[in-house]
């Protein structure tokens, strides 16, 4: 289950990056970025989406960047 307060820094930062990424779809999105879509609606189904992606991910092991060359 999700468990967010007995995660460590390394599941914080996966969640960050999880949320930075759904926020920036969905704000970009024509259907979600339109002024008639409360923004509590927005706020609230990115946080939805967020939470589904991390269980879905769940203990898998993802490699840590060495150098900044791997993240570009």
């Amino acid at each position: 289950m999700f468990d967010l307060i007995n995660y460590g820094a390394p599941k914080i930062q996966i969640f960050l990056l999880i949320l930075l990424r759904a926020s920036g779809v969905f704000l970009i999105a024509p259907i979600f970025s339109h002024g008639s879509v409360p923004a509590q609606f927005r706020v609230g189904l990115i946080l939805l989406l967020t939470i589904v992606l991390m269980a879905t991910i769940g203990d898998s092991a993802i490699p840590a960047a060495v150098s900044i060359a791997e993240l570009a």
